[in-house]
């Protein structure tokens, strides 16, 4: 821990030592710290990473988020972001009862973009550590290592990226190393489990690719993407997906909305990826400080016990959520996650109800697919302060293998300016589950509030 406090004070010594030698368009720095408090009731889940019993919990956390943007030429660059210090009071800093606040169950320092940039005038090029995505990221979003090339053909752009996943725990794509059997799946049915396995392992990479055209007119976009996870290991887990999206504006109202199909395969349990999936958002600004929407989305489950839905080829931890709650809490918490965990029905894929990861698509478990929307609203009160609002409701497609019926979603925020680029704001959510068997279905409830500082 000293020996990583050490090399942190050094590159912080030497970026301030360095800055008034860099001209002032070769190094922009931005950045956020924010101090949160949680209070939940009722909850069944996790959050972030951070293991939280059912039940009722309240804590502190923090985040203090630094990212950079070199440039030594034009059209050249090297970016960087990283999260220091984040974690929960008393639990993510238990060495603060020491008199020290270095984190003992977090990641002192997280590092989520480092990559370099040739700009040109007909082509981009990325290669390093960054997020990706198209559309409305619900085919492929991620933090990944690897390489982009956008091709610029005005109006129309061309999009190649390769990722690296996995190096299957080898760089030399032989099983050195490795042990001779090693477990690779569970394979269950409503009655038990057969353990599948490998002798000898194999060290195959996992790759993505991905190839977008975009199209921008003046009054509308519109592309077509595909995917694919390229695994050469055993398992040759090979999902692929198509979509389609765009946004336009008629009259007064917005529309953006995106159509993805789903295939491939998971050859060594004869598993098929299918999936359908649909979203539209319609928003429009009713008066000047009041802006209404609506969102629709669906999705096609299956109760073929061989058919896998599959909701996204890359995307990260929060997932496509368009149920997030508006406003500083949208992409902070997943509404209906918590509400629920795993059940106790053997007889039911994932005991019947879906674990936190439970993606927006297969809303009652896995392969159950959606049909839902919301209706929300932002009202800019007064100059300094906002207020959002939204209220889903969601059922699964397809109903043959859970229990669960619905979920209704309500969430409320306020967001106060106290001066230029501070804010202090906080929500109140419920998360409300109706089940069709004596599970329990009362309402998860949070209050959520954070101090936010951006630079």
């Amino acid at each position: 821990m000293k020996k990583m406090f050490t090399i942190v004070l050094a590159l912080a010594v030497i970026c301030f030592m360095a800055a008034p030698s860099l001209a002032s368009d070769q190094l922009a720095l931005s950045g956020q710290m924010r101090v949160q408090y949680h209070a939940h009731d009722n909850t069944n889940g996790s959050y972030y990473g951070w293991n939280l019993s059912a039940g009722d919990d309240s804590y502190f956390k923090q985040r203090f988020r630094l990212g950079g943007v070199f440039t030594p030429a034009e059209g050249i660059s090297t970016h960087f972001r990283v999260d220091l210090a984040e974690g929960v009071w008393g639990d993510g800093f238990n060495g603060s009862r020491q008199g020290w606040a270095s984190s003992t169950e977090s990641t002192e320092i997280g590092v989520d973009n480092a990559y370099l940039q040739v700009d040109k005038e007909l082509w981009n090029l990325k290669a390093g550590q960054f997020w990706n995505g198209h559309g409305s990221y619900m085919l492929w979003d991620e933090l990944s290592t690897g390489i982009q090339l956008n091709i610029k053909l005005n109006p129309v752009t061309v999009t190649l990226h390769y990722a690296k996943m996995d190096e299957g725990g080898s760089v030399t794509d032989e099983a050195d190393g490795i042990a001779g059997t090693s477990t690779l799946y569970y394979d269950c049915d409503a009655e038990d489990c057969t353990v599948i396995t490998t002798s000898p392992s194999s060290s195959q990479d996992t790759d993505f690719i991905g190839v977008v055209l975009d199209y921008a007119h003046e009054s509308f976009t519109l592309g077509i993407m595909y995917a694919q996870l390229l695994d050469d290991g055993p398992m040759d887990d090979s999902p692929y997906g198509i979509g389609i999206y765009g946004n336009t504006k008629l009259g007064p109202v917005n529309f953006s909305g995106e159509l993805d199909f789903f295939g491939g395969e998971i050859a060594a349990s004869n598993i098929d990826y299918i999936g359908t999936q649909f979203y539209l958002d319609a928003n429009m600004q009713v008066l000047d400080n009041l802006l209404i929407g609506g969102q629709f989305l669906y999705a096609l489950g299956t109760d073929d016990e061989m058919d896998k839905q599959r909701t996204a080829i890359l995307q990260g931890d929060e997932g496509f959520n368009p149920f997030g709650w508006r406003g500083p809490f949208g992409y902070s918490y997943y509404p209906m996650g918590s509400a629920y965990g795993g059940g106790d029905n053997a007889n039911l894929p994932n005991g019947g109800y879906p674990a936190y990861s439970a993606s927006m698509w297969d809303v009652g478990g896995e392969s159950t697919g959606v049909v839902g929307g919301t209706i929300y609203a932002d009202w800019q009160i007064i100059e300094s302060l906002q207020a959002t609002a939204n209220l889903g409701y969601a059922t699964p497609q397809e109903d043959s293998f859970t229990h669960v019926d619905s979920f209704l979603t309500f969430g409320v925020t306020l967001d106060y300016r106290l001066a230029a680029n501070t804010s202090l704001q906080g929500g109140y959510f419920i998360s409300s589950p109706d089940f069709d068997d004596d599970t329990d279905d009362d309402a998860a409830t949070y209050f959520l509030s954070q101090l936010q500082v951006n630079f």
